[in-house]
């Protein structure tokens, strides 16, 4: 009972009700046992106990349906041999979430950019120190250091990704205001800052904007390049892309292995993930174009890791709701305030599906959902009161009627093709949840449907979806269709056919890989390809790692 219900062996005590049941039993038995052996005086003989004991415990049939009944169970996490590959992205968060408030603070309190990247510095180390302190253990290096090859494996995943993002190049306009401010700053460091527009000319006074301009996303990064003196576009265009391109295939491996995948399906599904990404580049929102090519970008980051991460960090709440995991949760949500604005609305109504999806895998009973969920919701508090400082200080960013709005997508129609136009995306799309649902275990699908039909049913079906979009910014819309789990459908299918093989043939699975691998690599080649390299507003062109500054 203490081997199999003890929490530091992230076994999950509610993974079937089957299993509950033998756990109570059990326990049960246990109780009785000990009050028999109390009661027993010291006189009697060792013999006496073990007859007790075997009465008491049971036959070894009961026994053997414990062992039957544990290895009947599909739920096989290991979360022991991922923490020291994710400890990249736990440390992110961690110091993102910090650099956040602390911009804020900054900006709000005028505060000089010199004492702000020194204390940023400060900060970013100290927090950085306590999520190590947090994930390093002797039983995490033990259990990390007995599986190196998928450890390897993943590694070399996320270098191939990080030199992709380097070598990828496509221009975005919007660094043209995203930039700006923080090279003012670095170039007049004994400068209060504040909420000034300095790159464009008022003819007067500053324009004043509270949430349009640089973020606190851009100004970490002119903490870096202030302490390191190299150019901030060196950090913007290098460091940045090379850092969050390599957490891409991470942040997915780590989603997929909460549904409880063995490490190298994981491993499959997520390389399926990062080969099936370039090859949606059919709009100008696609899911290809917002990852590998404009990872450089906070909204970007927020997108293709933020929101996969927060998914897999909620799934482990609903699974184990203590301290630790509700503070990953809260960092990760402050973390994505300072990545995108747009963040503050969109993680509200991710949690508010997810909360109630949870229930259809996680929760044993109503009263313990309530509470996870109260505490859960309790994460979000920072991305709310950011969300109504939108209603108090720019309201006039919602207006529909604004002029920074006229060339934005004004139609429900218009949002869905800006995201999924294309037969590619639809294909893929499609397929995946129809296998995924097909190959998940019985919880896995539900908690998978509750997923798809919540978002559908609240905020994206045609009568609904204009109505949102006037709550929130036109700009913002489309991106709740990358609150699909899409592309993580397409991972999960992988990660079940992988294991099947893993467990019956793990010769044809390599060679199945390989020629799933060659196959989506071709797919770039020909010219009427779909892939970002070949199609869309903007071509992505392949190069040395330079600046993306033009086409």
């Amino acid at each position: 009972h203490r081997k199999y219900m003890d929490p530091q062996k992230r076994l999950e005590p509610d993974m079937s009700s089957e299993i509950e049941e033998v756990f109570g039993q059990l326990k049960g038995r246990e109780d009785a046992f000990r009050s028999f052996v109390n009661g027993v005086s010291k006189r009697e003989s060792n013999e006496v106990k073990k007859r007790l004991k075997k009465r008491i415990l049971g036959p070894k049939a009961f026994q053997e349906r414990i062992r039957k009944t544990i290895e009947k169970s599909s739920y096989e996490t290991q979360p022991a041999k991922k923490l020291k590959l994710m400890r990249k992205v736990y440390i992110t968060a961690g110091v993102a979430a910090v650099l956040t408030v602390l911009t804020h603070i900054a900006q709000i309190g005028r505060m000089p950019f010199y004492i702000y990247a020194t204390t940023g510095v400060c900060l970013a180390i100290a927090a950085a120190g306590l999520v190590l302190w947090s994930q390093l253990s002797k039983q995490i290096l033990k259990t990390v250091t007995a599986h190196p090859w998928p450890a390897a494996a993943l590694a070399g995943c996320s270098l191939l990704a990080a030199l992709l993002c380097l070598v990828s190049h496509r221009h975005a306009l919007d660094d043209s205001y995203y930039v700006p401010n923080v090279v003012y700053y670095l170039e007049h460091p004994t400068e209060a800052m504040g909420f000034l527009i300095h790159f464009v000319d008022s003819g007067g006074e500053p324009f004043v904007s509270y949430h349009f301009g640089s973020f606190p996303f851009e100004y970490s990064e002119g903490i870096v390049a202030y302490i390191t003196r190299c150019h901030f576009l060196t950090v913007y265009y290098f460091l940045a892309p090379a850092l969050f391109g390599g957490m891409i295939p991470l942040v997915w491996f780590y989603l997929i292995s909460r549904f409880s995948f063995s490490s190298w399906a994981s491993i499959a599904g997520s390389f399926i993930i990062c080969l099936c990404l370039p090859l949606m580049g059919e709009q100008h929102g696609s899911f290809g174009n917002l990852a590998f090519n404009r990872i450089f970008e906070g909204k970007v980051v927020m997108l293709a890791v933020g929101i996969p991460f927060f998914v897999g960090l909620t799934m482990d709440f609903f699974r184990w709701p203590v301290k630790k995991n509700w503070l990953y949760l809260f960092a990760a949500s402050v973390a994505m305030v300072g990545f995108s604005t747009s963040a503050a609305m969109l993680l509200p109504m991710l949690a508010s599906i997810l909360v109630i999806a949870s229930c259809f895998w996680y929760v044993p009973n109503v009263r313990a959902w309530l509470l996870r969920g109260f505490f859960y919701l309790s994460t979000l508090v920072y991305p709310i009161l950011y969300a109504g400082t939108f209603l108090l200080m720019s309201p006039e960013l919602l207006d529909s009627d604004n002029p920074i709005y006229r060339h934005r997508l004004t139609t429900y129609l218009a949002n869905v093709k800006n995201v999924l136009g294309g037969p590619v995306v639809i294909i893929l799309l499609a397929t995946g949840t129809i296998l995924a649902i097909s190959l998940l275990q019985k919880r896995q699908r539900r908690f998978l449907v509750a997923w798809l039909g919540l978002l559908f049913l609240l905020y994206l079906n045609p009568l609904v979806g204009p109505i949102v979009m006037k709550l929130t910014r036109q700009s913002v819309f489309w991106r709740l269709f990358y609150l699909l789990p899409f592309p993580l459908v397409l991972g999960l299918s992988a990660a079940a056919v992988a294991l099947r093989l893993e467990k019956k043939s793990p010769k044809w699975g390599r060679i199945l890989l390989g020629t799933i691998t060659v196959l989506l690599l071709a797919a770039h080649l020909p010219a009427s390809s779909s892939s970002v390299f070949r199609r869309g507003p903007r071509v992505t062109k392949l190069g040395m790692p330079q600046y993306k500054t033009t086409d």
